[in-house]
This record gives C-alpha cells, structure tokens and sequence, in this order.
C-alpha cells in the first residue's frame, strides 16, 4: 500500500471589489488553501525550533493517519559523492521525466516510493513524460503534468491509482477539453486545478467535472500583452490571492489577479529561455535559465538582479535546468535537466551541499535519474 503524502503550497494576495463572482470563489478557494498551509508551517516551526516559510513547494496536512514509509532499497541513500544528508530534514519527490516515472527520496537518497509501480495504471492508461508535481490541499492527491501527451493527472496517493485527469491522452490540442503541452497544475482547496497551457498559450481553470471556469490568454496569440501570455509555463498561487505566471516568450513574470489582469509584469533579468518560478522568502523572485550552460537567477519587482549563479566550468556547471526553490533553511533545490540531477545549493558558498543522481550520466538504477523536471517537498514526521 502506497504511503506518501505532501502538500503542493502555492498561493496568492486580496482581491479588489470589482472582480466576478466566479474569479471571487476561485480567489475563495486559494485563500483557504494558504491559511491551511501557512498555519501547518507555523506548527512546524515552533515544533522544530526552526523557522519555516511558506513559500515551499509540497507542505502537506500531518493530521492524515499514513504510516511512514520505508526505503524500498535497502538500509543505504544512494546519494552522490559529497552529499551531506544531515542538511536537510525534508524528504523530495521528483518527477523523472524521462524515465516516466515519481520518485520520492528520504534525506539519505532512500527511495521509499515510486509510481507507477506494476499493477498501479489501469486498462489503457498511461505516465509518460511527467512534470512539474504538486499536492492537493487535503494531501490525498498528487498533481502531475503531462507536456508531451496533453494530458494533466491526479494520483490517489492511497490507492496508487490515477483518479483524475483533463485533456486527451496522447491528442494535444486546443479544442474543448484538450491541452497542448500543459505545465505547472496547482489543485485548489475547492477541487479545481489551475493549469499552464503553455502551447496553447493560455491559463486555465478546470473544474473537477472538466468544464473551464477561466481561462486567461488567446489561443494562437503567444505573445505578452493585454490580454495574452506569451507561453506559459507555470501558474503558482501566491499567498496573496494572485497568481505568479511564468511567460516563456520574452522571459516574463507576472503578478496576476484571478481575473486574469496582470498587474505587476517583470521582465526577466539576463534570461532568454526561464524555466519555473517560484517567490523566495525576502519577496524577490527566482527562476532557471534553460540553456547550455544553465543558471539561476533571484531578481525584484524591478527586475534588478539580487543573486545569480551560472558557472562554467566545476561541479555547479547546469545543463538546461528546469525548475528551483529556496527551502526555509535558505538553500535551494534543483533539477538539473540536462545533467540528470537534482541537487541542493547553498547559495552563501556556491556549493553543492546535497545531491541525487549521477552529473551528466542518465540511468534508472538507484542514484539515477533521466531528465527530473520538478520537485516538490515532503515535510518531517511523514
């Protein structure tokens, strides 16, 4: 029996009077779902005697009655060398893209849960090519993205089943009920998930009986303006009630209401192709440059830099990293793409402090991964 549970954490600010009834109930939703996790992560610090954020991906109710998990090979982490493991107290989940598959780590590199294991998909179903994962609000489910298949997913993380999806497997497309490589899905405390759909240059949210409550951007029109969203390729809910849109076209983030009125685009700094972005605990913001070499790069409002890191040559070397967040404690987790990696940063020295997977070596062995493109997070005593 499948034992994991995380929290996806991602949320937004207050809304003024003149938004619709609809975009007010989505804002409703979202409010709830950052209440719940901010007062989760005060719990955990004052447990811990550690200060927690809520800026973190994968913050999960602990009042659900799961057994912990056990590492499912063998008493040893497969971390690579150097690795620390006394640096962090989370445990990961990351989405092996290229090995079709989620993993979830402890802090030795312990696998102690994967999906889709044999007999976890149904007649005619499939998990190829996820990114990007999340966690519904009640923790009972994970929220996978599909880019290369058009399709979004829902795990029951108690029957190890796919309960939910939206789009049409393997039939990309911008038709009712089609996404066209979809990215970045957030469920909301309500039920209804918010989806990039990056291709068809829009973002949308779905009910739970698939209608589209909102949708924001033009199909066919990928640009940044009035209007439109120049490829989107993440949609995170701030604890402010808006969403933080990443726009692959021109390199933008945006502060958006939930109805769909951009109120404070940034234009990314030094940045020509970003992955994920994300809100780090000061309110700058941080996102990856995919390329060759790959950096990462923290800017305000006003899009001055605040920290950077893109090396060229040693160990911090990237290859099209794909996504990054600040943990509470200040580093940073990363997929290395490219490199078949995910690591963590200490952003004072510059070092890698934490890693799985092997540095430019794809596998699916343990200490492997192929292509992770996401990671979220599972707090102690799960």
């Amino acid at each position: 029996m499948r034992e994991n549970l995380s929290r996806s954490q991602r949320h937004g600010e207050t809304l003024t009077t003149s938004l619709s009834l609809k975009a007010r109930r989505i804002r409703a939703a979202l409010l709830a779902s950052a209440a719940i996790v901010v007062l989760i992560v005060i719990l955990l610090a004052t447990g811990s005697g550690k200060k927690e954020d809520t800026s973190v991906t994968g913050i999960r109710p602990t009042e659900v009655s799961i057994p912990p998990h056990t590492p499912v090979l063998g008493d040893y982490g497969t971390l690579a060398d150097g690795s620390d493991p006394k640096v962090t107290s989370f445990s990961f989940l990351i989405a092996d893209r290229a090995n079709d598959r989620l993993i979830e780590l402890d802090p030795l590199g312990r696998v102690t849960w994967e999906f889709p294991r044999p007999g976890d998909l149904g007649p005619g179903q499939t998990f190829k090519g996820p990114v990007d994962p999340s966690y519904s609000p009640d923790g009972k489910h994970v929220i996978v993205s599909h880019p290369d298949e058009g399709v979004v997913t829902e795990i029951d993380l108690v029957t190890n089943k796919i309960s939910w999806g939206h789009g049409k497997p393997g039939k990309p497309g911008s038709g009712p009920g089609e996404l066209n490589g979809p990215r970045g899905a957030v469920a909301t405390i309500g039920g209804q998930v918010v989806i990039a759909d990056s291709k068809n240059c829009r973002v949308l949210v779905v009910n739970r009986d698939n209608s589209v409550a909102s949708e924001f951007g033009k199909v066919g029109q990928c640009k940044h303006g009035e209007g439109t969203l120049g490829t989107p390729i993440s949609a995170q809910p701030l604890a402010s009630g808006r969403l933080l849109v990443t726009e692959a076209t021109g390199a933008w983030v945006n502060e958006m209401t939930m109805d769909g009125v951009v109120l404070t685009p940034t234009r990314i700094p030094n940045v020509k192709n970003p992955g994920y972005s994300s809100q780090m605990k000061d309110g700058s913001f941080l996102t990856t440059s995919i390329a060759k070499p790959g950096k990462l790069v923290a800017f305000d409002k006003k899009a001055k830099t605040t920290w950077s890191l893109g090396e060229t040559k040693g160990p911090t070397v990237m290859a099209d990293p794909s996504f990054a967040m600040e943990l509470p404690s200040g580093l940073v987790a990363v997929t290395d793409t490219g490199n078949h990696r995910m690591f963590l940063l200490d952003r004072k020295t510059g070092k890698i402090v934490w890693q799985y997977g092997t540095t430019a070596a794809s596998g699916r062995g343990p200490g492997q991964l192929n292509r992770p493109e996401g990671v979220a997070i599972v707090p102690p005593g799960i």
